[in-house]
């Protein structure tokens, strides 16, 4: 399995200590993450769907092989493709934390919870809304190639996080800052306030809906489809074609037989396998590492990425 080493620093709520632990990342957990993080669900499937996942994981995988972050060498020197590239991890990061440190299911853009509450969305304000048993939250997401990244500057990071709170019952904010990307990435992931709050389950449930109809929608324009073999709680479609390698989207089975109750998501939890990554809103990626064959030059055995997509359009569109 390919992963890649990263340095966290948590700081629990603004009266703690910072606690520094190190820790792995799986290539297929990143990949998903980075796919899903701020994910709208009042969107459609699409083919841009499926590409978001290839190019996620196109973008990525060298970066794995090599342990350390690398953007596409002649971009390298352009400043708006390096930062969106180090907001494209930021974000990845803030996501896989919001669900293995808080236990959130899902991440939403704020717009979209904004929409669906009727709020405006002019000013400051974070950048995901956050779906988890133990109460909704917001995220501030920040990423950047910077060594260091101080306390001090974290304060902004702070304001803008918790610039929404206390509205419509958010009393929970999170600043999340990867930084030192090009060399071993840094997370400093700050709680600046909590609170107990009663989650918004009418809004959640609505999110949730959309959210799964969009993955059922998905799986429906994708050709090739079977019995997950390694878990049978899991359906598996062919993203993509990597030679003979299928790259597979996971969708649990409870979301294509439309059982909205929820209940089955208690027992969904987080699973790391070697060729497998299962998150904890029922979605996962499949790929089969033992059959590549890297050439220690530059692995090309990826470079023809516009591989065979088995995105289809149906007849009704």
């Amino acid at each position: 399995m390919m992963k890649m080493k990263y340095t966290l620093i948590h700081k629990p709520n603004q009266n703690s200590k910072s606690l520094k632990t190190n820790g792995l990342v799986s290539l297929l957990a990143f990949v998903k993450h980075a796919s899903c993080a701020g994910f709208n669900p009042r969107t459609k499937p699409s083919f841009r769907t499926t590409l978001r996942f290839l190019e996620n994981f196109h973008t990525f995988f060298y970066s794995f092989v090599d342990k350390k972050f690398s953007i596409i060498p002649s971009l390298a020197f352009d400043p708006t493709e390096k930062g969106q590239f180090s907001n494209r991890i930021g974000r990845a990061f803030a996501d896989y934390f919001a669900k293995k440190l808080y236990g959130a299911r899902f991440t939403y853009c704020y717009e979209c919870y904004a929409k669906n509450v009727g709020v405006s969305t002019k000013g400051v304000h974070p950048d995901f809304y956050c779906d988890s048993p133990n109460g909704s939250f917001v995220i501030e997401s920040k990423g950047y190639s910077h060594k260091t990244f101080s306390d001090k500057q974290m304060q902004n990071v702070k304001r803008q996080a918790s610039s929404v709170l206390n509205k419509h019952n958010l009393k929970f904010s999170i600043a999340s800052v990867t930084y030192n990307i090009y060399d071993s990435p840094i997370i400093k992931y700050y709680d600046p306030k909590f609170e107990p709050n009663d989650t918004d389950e009418t809004l959640n449930l609505k999110l949730r809906t959309s959210y799964f109809e969009f993955f059922k929608g998905l799986m429906g324009h994708l050709r090739t489809q079977s019995p997950f073999k390694l878990n049978d709680e899991y359906i598996a479609a062919t993203l993509g074609v990597y030679g003979d390698i299928e790259f597979k989207l996971l969708v649990n089975k409870n979301i294509l037989s439309e059982n909205h109750k929820y209940s089955w998501l208690e027992k969904v939890d987080t699973i790391d396998e070697e060729n497998y990554y299962i998150d904890r809103d029922g979605i996962g990626l499949y790929f089969d590492f033992s059959k590549i064959k890297l050439d220690p030059l530059r692995y090309p055995c990826l470079c023809p990425m516009l591989l065979q997509s088995n995105f289809y359009e149906s007849k009704n569109g």
